[in-house]
């Protein structure tokens, strides 16, 4: 018994000698992941669909499933941290100051100011933009609009974020008068009132805001343009080897399958 007493305890110290080893090559930040067994992650505390959505105390969403292959790469758990009250990116953002959060996910788009205090991940989607334009207004001033350019016949009234980081108006429509808001419920009304000529959103704002309110398809014109913004995770700036894990993670789903089955499950692209 004795004999086998100290095979045993010399098993115990083999793993513990490896176990020890091992947590010393890896980077701390995915360190604090393993030993805490989960992989936390801040989202917004409301719907943002295909990207998240919470039906009846059950959260999904392409996020929610992104996150859950990232955990189990890693072999621990997903816990998803709701922030309530986040109506900007920088309220979101901030939880990456909670030593305890390791991601953020809120369909996020990089820009050179955010990416100041932020890493920003390999994108895993890309958004369009469109022009939406008020059919009522274009109808009155008898202006047929197949492409971009017929919009630069005249001063026309448009309304977009001030955040947007792909704002291409004033380039392509240099007579444009342009209203700036940070509030979507602004640009929203401004798009749709009665004289003014539409807005210049993403396609993903545009399918939350036909999705609360249908009549919009039938008041608004869609025309896409060139520009897209990727979507990407976003870990704090300190945690580069984390952003790089989750990169690599993100270019392995890309090329196995796994991102493409998340995109079919959630039926996102055949929305419209």
């Amino acid at each position: 018994m004795k004999t086998l007493g100290k095979y045993l305890l010399l098993i115990a110290f083999l793993i513990l000698i490896v176990n020890r080893g091992a947590y010393a090559e890896v980077p701390p930040e995915i360190k604090k992941i393993l030993k805490r067994g989960e992989l936390v992650v801040a989202m917004y505390d409301q719907d943002i669909p295909p990207y998240f959505e919470n039906k009846n105390k059950t959260l999904s969403g392409l996020d929610v499933d992104l996150c859950e292959a990232l955990a189990k790469s890693l072999g621990v758990k997903l816990k998803i941290k709701l922030i309530p009250k986040a109506d900007q990116y920088s309220d979101i953002l901030k939880q990456l100051d909670d030593k305890n959060v390791d991601l953020v996910a809120a369909a996020l788009y990089p820009s050179l100011d955010r990416s100041k205090e932020v890493r920003f991940t390999e994108s895993y989607d890309t958004v369009d933009f469109l022009f939406l334009l008020n059919r009522k207004t274009l109808a009155k001033e008898n202006l047929k609009v197949q492409k971009i350019q017929d919009l630069n016949k005249k001063s026309v009234n448009l309304t977009t974020f001030t955040t947007s980081i792909f704002d291409p108006i004033q380039t392509l429509l240099p007579m444009a008068s342009i209203t700036r808001s940070e509030k979507r419920e602004v640009v929203h009304g401004a798009c749709v009132k009665d004289g003014n000529h539409g807005c210049y959103i993403d396609e993903l704002d545009y399918l939350r805001w036909k999705k609360k309110d249908p009549a919009v398809g039938l008041l608004l014109d869609k025309l896409k343009t060139s520009y897209k913004r990727p979507v990407s995770l976003a870990v704090h700036w300190k945690n580069q080897h984390l952003s790089y894990w989750v990169d690599q993670a993100i270019k392995s789903y890309k090329s196995d399958g796994t991102l493409d089955a998340i995109f079919k499950k959630h039926n996102w692209r055949l929305v419209e």
